[in-house]
């Protein structure tokens, strides 16, 4: 099991513009899941749990194995603009930071 610790908003700047837009965590983490490409109803299925456990939690995530491992291979996956995956960085470190927890 992998808990990740749900780290603070960021603020993202966009370029050419003066205004920030905050980011949530796990609203982030549940966007970039529900846009990946899943590969049949069984990947299906199993990015529906993870989400509703995401959307679920209070403070941490805690994820089966094979949950943490979906996460972490859609967001290894997923296309971010560099300009933006700089700013997001404190997300994608709290993911790979997860804590390993024996049952």
């Amino acid at each position: 099991m992998r808990v990740i610790t749900v780290p603070e908003e960021v603020a993202v700047k966009f370029p050419g513009k003066q205004e920030t837009k905050s980011y949530q965590f796990k609203g982030w983490l549940v966007d970039t899941l529900e846009s990946s490409d899943p590969k049949g109803i069984k990947q299906i299925r199993q990015l529906c749990k993870v989400i509703d456990k995401i959307e679920a939690s209070n403070g941490s995530v805690s994820l089966e194995d094979t949950e943490y491992q979906i996460v972490s291979d859609i967001l290894e996956s997923a296309k971010f603009y560099p300009i933006f995956a700089r700013q997001l960085m404190p997300f994608f470190d709290a993911v790979e930071s997860a804590e390993e927890v024996k049952k």
